[in-house]
C-alpha cells in the first residue's frame, strides 16, 4: 500500500525540479547580460583612447549608443532579478510543502509503528492469558 501523501510529495518534487531548471536558465541569462554590459563598458572605455580630436563628435554618438545599450541591458537585468526572486520564492514554498508532507509521513509511520507494537503486546497478553487458563483447567 502506498504511503499517504506520497503522490503530493512526488508532485512537489517534480515542481521543485522544474523550478530549479527554470532558475538555472534565468541565472544563466542574467550572467550573460551582465557580461555583455561589462564588455560594452570596456569597449566604450577602450574606444576613447583610440580617437583623435577630429573624431570626438563621432565618439560622442558612439558613447551615447553604447550607454543606451548598457541601460537597456541593466533594465533587462533588473527584470530578470525580479523573476529570479519570484522563482526562488516559489522554490522555497515548494520545498516547504515537501518538508511538511514528509513530516506528516514520518508521523504516520511512527503512529503505525506504535499501533503494531500495541497489537503485538496485546497478542502476547492474550497468549499468556490463554496459557494461564489452560494451566488452570
Amino acid at each position: 500500500m502506498a504511503e499517504r501523501f506520497q503522490t503530493l510529495i512526488d508532485f512537489h518534487h517534480q515542481q521543485e525540479d522544474g523550478l530549479r531548471r527554470r532558475l538555472a536558465v534565468l541565472e544563466h541569462e542574467r550572467a550573460e547580460s551582465v557580461a555583455r554590459a561589462a564588455a560594452l563598458a570596456a569597449t566604450r572605455i577602450a574606444s576613447a583612447a583610440q580617437v583623435d580630436w577630429q573624431g570626438r563628435e563621432q565618439l560622442a554618438r558612439y558613447w551615447m549608443k553604447i550607454s543606451a545599450d548598457i541601460a537597456a541591458i541593466a533594465t533587462a537585468t533588473a527584470r530578470l532579478d525580479q523573476v529570479i526572486a519570484k522563482v526562488r520564492g516559489e522554490l522555497v514554498e515548494v520545498h516547504r510543502q515537501i518538508t511538511t508532507f514528509g513530516k506528516l509521513q514520518e508521523r504516520d509511520r511512527a503512529a503505525a509503528q506504535q499501533t503494531r507494537a500495541r497489537h503485538e503486546a496485546r497478542q502476547g497478553d492474550e497468549f499468556a492469558a490463554r496459557r494461564w487458563l489452560e494451566a488452570q483447567s
